[in-house]
C-alpha cells in the first residue's frame, strides 16, 4: 500500500471514528421518537376521558429518557458488584 493510500485510509478511519457516535445517538433518538409516536397512536384509541392519563405515561423527552436510562445502568452496575 502506498503512503498516499495509507493516508487516505487513515483519514477514513478517523472520519468513521468521529461520526459513528453521532450516528448511533441519532439512531437511538429516532427509535425513541418512533416508540413515542406508537404510544401516542395507542392513546388516541382510548376514550377521551383516559387519553390525557395515557399520554402522561409517555411524556418523557428523549433527554429525560437518556438520563433515566443512564441512572438505571449505573444502578445495575452497582448491584452486580
Amino acid at each position: 500500500m502506498s503512503s498516499a493510500h495509507r493516508n487516505q485510509f487513515s483519514q477514513l478511519i478517523i472520519l468513521v471514528a468521529l461520526t459513528a457516535p453521532a450516528l448511533i445517538a441519532c439512531s437511538r433518538q429516532a427509535w425513541y421518537q418512533g416508540v413515542q409516536a406508537s404510544h401516542e397512536a395507542s392513546c388516541m384509541k382510548e376514550p377521551l376521558s383516559q387519553y390525557e392519563e395515557c399520554m402522561k405515561q409517555y411524556d418523557d423527552s428523549y433527554n429525560e429518557y437518556e438520563k433515566n436510562r443512564g441512572e438505571l445502568s449505573e444502578d445495575s452496575a452497582v448491584k452486580s458488584k
